[in-house]
């Protein structure tokens, strides 16, 4: 199983994205199953609604809820406060709450970013 950060799914959704093509090909790319961790599910559907709106915000979470290569991911009540232990460590500006989470998430599981900042805090 691989995770699949926000930055990703947004340029794969949206063909306008510098990285579209470079988003498609990951995609395409991967054999094993993408877990999607509903605080990344919440930033793409949240980002489609601001650009698109409301209906192409529900056809995206339908997408992603319903497709069989993707599963959701939910943690429990220690692995968050752990990412909540991380995220206050963290005195840089440069990750956002859900980077961390990925941080975190990155000691389990491979994780595709297109986020410099968080790719090199990864080490991919």
């Amino acid at each position: 199983m691989i995770i699949v950060d926000s930055n990703v799914w947004i340029a794969d959704f949206f063909a306008d994205d510098g990285l579209h093509e470079n988003a498609r090909r990951t995609l395409e790319l991967l054999t094993e199953g993408i877990l999607l961790p509903l605080c990344v599910l919440q930033e793409v559907v949240g980002f489609v609604q601001n650009r698109m709106g409301k209906r192409e915000a529900n056809k995206i979470l339908h997408i992603l809820t319903t497709s069989t290569h993707v599963e959701i991911l939910i943690d429990d009540r220690e692995e968050w406060q752990a990412i909540f232990c991380l995220y206050l460590s963290n005195h840089s500006n440069k990750l956002s709450f859900v980077d961390h989470y990925l941080l975190y998430a990155s000691e389990k599981y491979p994780v595709v970013t297109f986020d410099k900042a968080l790719a090199k805090r990864i080490k991919m």
